[in-house]
């Protein structure tokens, strides 16, 4: 067996589990916090300068501390449960591909996760950009260009 088919294997043994919804409801918690914490007079003041920026930071700064770990533990413990709980270790082992393969697949999936994970972070912290200058119209984030170069999360 290949690596593409010993991948694609553990790509549809995590198909019915919660690692998937686990990493888009784990990169939807800082956006939506951002949403209801920035109605304050003191984020209208700092966010009026460069709100694209001091958007992103803020939730960069809060996903690296809190979330990002949590999500990274919680996928590596739920990963191998999948074989653990129904007793197919066994199984696994003895199916006609190398043990290099089993575990790399198993590596490149926890990657391909947290990788998910950022993708829709970002998308997630695009879109409650939008709600809150929809919220909040003094921020004006049209009015003003995201600085790629500062951007936390290169």
């Amino acid at each position: 067996m290949t690596m593409a088919v010993s991948l694609r294997s553990e790509s549809l043994k995590t198909k019915r589990t919660s690692l998937l919804p686990l990493s888009f409801v784990a990169a939807a918690v800082i956006p939506l916090l951002l949403v209801f914490d920035t109605a304050t007079p003191e984020a209208v003041n700092a966010l009026k300068v460069d709100p694209w920026n001091l958007h992103f930071k803020a939730g960069v700064e809060f996903m690296g501390n809190l979330v990002l770990p949590m999500d990274i533990i919680l996928i590596c413990t739920l990963l191998p449960q999948i074989e653990y709980r129904s007793n197919t270790w066994k199984q696994v082992f003895t199916s006609p591909q190398p043990l290099v393969n089993v575990f790399f697949s198993k590596f490149l999936t926890i990657h391909l996760l947290i990788l998910v994970f950022f993708i829709a972070f970002n998308v997630f912290m695009a879109m409650s950009a939008l709600v809150v200058n929809a919220k909040v119209p003094a921020f004006r984030f049209f009015e003003h260009s995201m600085d790629w170069e500062k951007l936390p999360c290169r």
